[in-house]
Order: structure tokens, then C-alpha cells, then sequence
């Protein structure tokens, strides 16, 4: 359970980042915030690349005002980072429950690398699709059951406020690029039919809207044919992304 305090710490955060003009700041107010109120060492948020498939992780900002430029451990946050994102799930060092196995071998390396006593990282998702993890790192004491849900909750809203902020910096024609991209993994993702059914019906009336050429030469019939066509097709667009 996430006590007073700390509620009213994640709001102030989450306001802070909502000031900032631009993406990247937010990003690191959102990194300074949590690690003071954590107290950690250095909290590291690093961002999905979805120009390359969502596969190119990238280190975007570090708490205490850090240059990305002046630390060397940061090819070992990147790895404790897609050691999480690849699982989906929250890590952290050392375990506080006896759930289901998880790997953890990068960050047990960062752990001993930094001499910290606690390291977790947590991924960020907008929609249901990961976009970006946070990393926190601490010197003197584990992370406690209660801070891990309090990062989670943390992470929860981050994610939607800190896509949308990006979204508005980018261009008309990057932004086009990037829904089209999305419609291909959507299109090409075995698990998600409804969309092929649906992409299938677009296609179909177009196709018949097409090949019919002048409906008004086929009179009052023409335009009921149409009509139809269109309700036909429209309902199985619906029916196949349901």
C-alpha cells in the first residue's frame, strides 16, 4: 500500500512533468522526482525507438541533472532495461516475494558492478504496448514491497502523459509514419484477425464502389444497391475489429 505521502509526491511529480515544454525535460523531471523521492543513487529512464520496429532502446535522461555523455555504466543500464521490457515485467534486486522465476542476470551485475543495495527496473506502456522502462538504483537499503508499487504506479501514469508529449513534437509527415507503422504490426500480427477481417471489408468496398461506375445511370435500384453496400461493409468493418 502506497501511503499519504507518497501519493501526494506522485501527483507533484506528475504535475512537474506535465509543465515542462518539451519531451526530453519532462523525462528527466520525471527521473529527478522519483529518485529524490526515493532516494536513490540515480534513476535512468531509456525509450523504445518505434522508427526500427520498437526494438532500439535508447538512454533519454538520468535524475540529478546527469549528462548521458558522462557515464560509463550506462551500456549496463541498458541491459538491466531490456532484460525487463523482454520479460514485461517489473525487476528488482534483491527479490522481496517468491513469485514466478525471473531473469535477472544484468541487473545482478549492475548490482555488484555499483556496489548498490537495491536495483529495479519497471516498464512504462501506453495502451498496453511498452514504450519506455525506468530504472532505479539505491545505495543503503533494498527497495521496500510498498516502493515498488509506488513506482509502478508512477510508471502507470508517465507512460500515456509522456507518449502524448512526444507526439505533439513530432512532425505532420513523422507522425503519418508512425500510425502507418502501427496499422502494419497490427495488420501482420497473427493474433490479431479481427484487423485482416476488417482491412479485408475496407478493401472489398472500395473495390465494388469502384467496378460499379456511374451509379446514377442505374437509377433509384443504383443508389439502393450502394446504399446496401456501404451498410453491408460497414457493418462487417465493425464486427471484424470488435
Amino acid at each position: 500500500r502506497v501511503d499519504r505521502e507518497d501519493a501526494i509526491g506522485n501527483w507533484a511529480s506528475h504535475n512537474a512533468v506535465l509543465r515542462e515544454r518539451t519531451w526530453r525535460a519532462g523525462c528527466a523531471v520525471a527521473a529527478s522526482g522519483l529518485a529524490a523521492q526515493l532516494g536513490c543513487k540515480r534513476v535512468a529512464m531509456g525509450w523504445l525507438d518505434t522508427k526500427r520496429g520498437g526494438k532500439s532502446l535508447k538512454l533519454v535522461a538520468l535524475s540529478h541533472g546527469a549528462q548521458l555523455s558522462e557515464h560509463a555504466v550506462l551500456d549496463g543500464l541498458a541491459e538491466a532495461m531490456h532484460e525487463s521490457l523482454s520479460q514485461g515485467l517489473t525487476l528488482c534486486l534483491p527479490r522481496v516475494d517468491a513469485g514466478q522465476a525471473r531473469l535477472t542476470l544484468a541487473h545482478r551485475s549492475l548490482l555488484k558492478r555499483e556496489g548498490l543495495a537495491g536495483v529495479m527496473t519497471v516498464p512504462l506502456a501506453d495502451g498496453g504496448e511498452i514504450v519506455a522502462a525506468l530504472t532505479c538504483e539505491r545505495e543503503g537499503q533494498p527497495f521496500a514491497p510498498h516502493e515498488i508499487l509506488l513506482v509502478e504506479q508512477v510508471a502507470a501514469a508517465l507512460g500515456p502523459t509522456l507518449v502524448l508529449k512526444r507526439s505533439a513534437e513530432r512532425g505532420l509527415r513523422e507522425r503519418l509514419a508512425l500510425h502507418w507503422q502501427g496499422w502494419k504490426r497490427k495488420l501482420t500480427d497473427p493474433s490479431r484477425l479481427s484487423w485482416r477481417i476488417g482491412a479485408g471489408a475496407v478493401a472489398a468496398l472500395v473495390i465494388g464502389v469502384a467496378e460499379m461506375g456511374d451509379v446514377r445511370a442505374l437509377g433509384r435500384v443504383g443508389w439502393k444497391t450502394l446504399g446496401y453496400t456501404i451498410l453491408a461493409s460497414g457493418l462487417a468493418v465493425v464486427i471484424g475489429l470488435v
